[in-house]
C-alpha cells in the first residue's frame, strides 16, 4: 500500500510548501545603488526618519519587514522599524517597534547595502486598513545607526514621507525610492491559491483511486481463499 500513497504524499508536500509561502504585501524590488537617502545625525541634533504607507485587505499577522540598507564603519548600527497607525500627515500612533542590528558591511570603501529585516516574530497582527512603518535612529542610543538606504527602486513607493531638521520635526508627504519588502500571512491561516486548490483536489482524487485499487484487491484475495 505504501507504493500507492508516495503520490499523494508528493502532492501534500507540493502543496503545503505552496501554502507556506506568503506573497509580499510590499515589494519594491532591488534598487540600483545609484541614489538614495540617509539615516544619521546631521549635527544638530536630528536624525533623517523615512517612512512608506502600505495597505491590507484583511487581518494580517506581519512576517517580516526588510529594508535595503548599507552602513558606515561604526562599531553599532541600529536601526529602529516602527509600525504606525495612518494618519493624514503621515506615520499616526505607534502600534509596534523592533530594534534591528545591522552589520558593517562596507567592501572597498563603497557601501554595500543588503536586505535586513525585522518583525519575523509574527508577534504583529493589523486589521484590514492602511498603515506606515518608518526607519529610524534614536539620538540617546550610543549604538544608533548611521545608515544610506542607497538606490532607486524598480517599483518605488508611491504614499512616503520623511522629516528631518528642515521639515521642523514634522512629516512631509513625498514619494520613496528606497528599497522595501513587508510580508504577511492572512491571520487566519493561510488561504489556498487556484493552483494550491487544484493540487489539494488531485491530491483527494489520488486518495479516492487508491483506496478503491485497494478494495479490489482484498476483494480478489479473499476470492481467492474461498
Amino acid at each position: 500500500m505504501n507504493k500507492f500513497l508516495k503520490p499523494i504524499g508528493i502532492v501534500f508536500a507540493l502543496a503545503s510548501s505552496q501554502l507556506a509561502l506568503a506573497a509580499p504585501i510590499v515589494d519594491t524590488g532591488q534598487p540600483n545603488n545609484t541614489a538614495g537617502y540617509s539615516i544619521f545625525d546631521y549635527g544638530g541634533g536630528s536624525l533623517q526618519k523615512v517612512a512608506a504607507r502600505f495597505s491590507v485587505g484583511q487581518t494580517t499577522r506581519i512576517t517580516g519587514i526588510e529594508l535595503w540598507v548599507g552602513t558606515q564603519p561604526t562599531n553599532a548600527n541600529q536601526l529602529d522599524y516602527t509600525l504606525h497607525s495612518d494618519s493624514a500627515s503621515g506615520p499616526g500612533a505607534m502600534i509596534a517597534s523592533e530594534r534591528v542590528n545591522l552589520p558593517e558591511f562596507v567592501i572597498g570603501g563603497a557601501f554595500d547595502p543588503i536586505w535586513q529585516g525585522g518583525f519575523s516574530s509574527g508577534a504583529t497582527i493589523l486589521d484590514a486598513g492602511s498603515y506606515w512603518v518608518s526607519f529610524s535612529s534614536d539620538l540617546t542610543n550610543p549604538n544608533r545607526c548611521d545608515c544610506f538606504l542607497l538606490g532607486v527602486a524598480p517599483n518605488p513607493i508611491a504614499d512616503g514621507a520623511y522629516m528631518n531638521s528642515f521639515t521642523g520635526g514634522n512629516w512631509s508627504r513625498r514619494d520613496m525610492v528606497f528599497g522595501l519588502r513587508i510580508f504577511g500571512d492572512p491571520a487566519g491561516g493561510a488561504v489556498p491559491e487556484p493552483d494550491n486548490w487544484a493540487l489539494l483536489i488531485a491530491g483527494f482524487g489520488l486518495i479516492g483511486g487508491t483506496m478503491r485499487l485497494r478494495r479490489r484487491q482484498m476483494q480478489f484475495a479473499w476470492n481467492d481463499l474461498r
